[in-house]
């Protein structure tokens, strides 16, 4: 018989384990533009790809603990990646608008523990989402050839379906409470670029 916790208890912020902000909000890009060069330019469309990686943050409560009379559940964000398409429009040398589609894979490490029974069971699953953000970038140059650029803007997420994994003797159900969601998302990156280009 399947433990009888199904699904988290919906009350306070534990009701919703997985829309931790940090997801939303990655600190660290790697992107390679396929046009070659990383500054902006004025009025020229750049079409690139960007891979992301999901890093938990103590300060967005990534640990869940569900605790009932004899039984508790735990449920952790351990990390994760994204990556996808992205389109940027320069407006000026320093400034450009940045939008396009990713696919947001999230990790996490379950567990349940019923002291009464003598049973203890561990166990992973990924929880899969999409994200559409619109954002403003700016470019910090460092030298003749490199630039630095952050950006910071607004998304729209995407989760297709909820997820359920099982065990032995339990399950847990994680649940989407809505299948679009706005969030905040952020980037910072650098390179190289293919020529000078003049200073603002």
């Amino acid at each position: 018989m399947p433990n009888p916790i199904t699904t988290w208890p919906r009350s306070g912020r534990r009701d919703r384990p997985w829309r931790n902000d940090l997801l939303l909000v990655p600190f660290l890009s790697c992107a390679l533009m396929l046009g070659g060069r990383l500054s902006g330019q004025p009025g020229v469309a750049t079409v690139g790809l960007q891979v992301k990686p999901v890093i938990p943050l103590d300060y967005f409560d990534p640990l869940t603990i569900v605790e009932m009379p004899h039984v508790q559940g735990t449920l952790e964000l351990t990390g994760g990646y994204a990556f996808g398409m992205n389109v940027r429009v320069g407006i000026t040398n320093t400034v450009s608008i940045e939008t396009g589609i990713g696919l947001i894979n999230r990790n996490y490490d379950f567990g349940l523990v019923n002291d009464t029974a003598g049973y203890a069971e561990k166990s992973r699953f990924r929880y899969v989402g999409y994200e559409v953000p619109v954002m403003g970038l700016v470019y910090i140059r460092l030298g003749e050839r490199t630039w630095m650029n952050s950006a910071l803007g607004f998304s729209l997420d995407i989760y297709p379906s909820d997820v359920q994994r099982d065990v032995e003797r339990g399950r847990v159900y994680m649940y989407r409470r809505n299948w679009l969601q706005t969030g905040v998302v952020g980037n910072m990156g650098g390179g190289l670029i293919d020529q000078v280009l003049p200073q603002n």
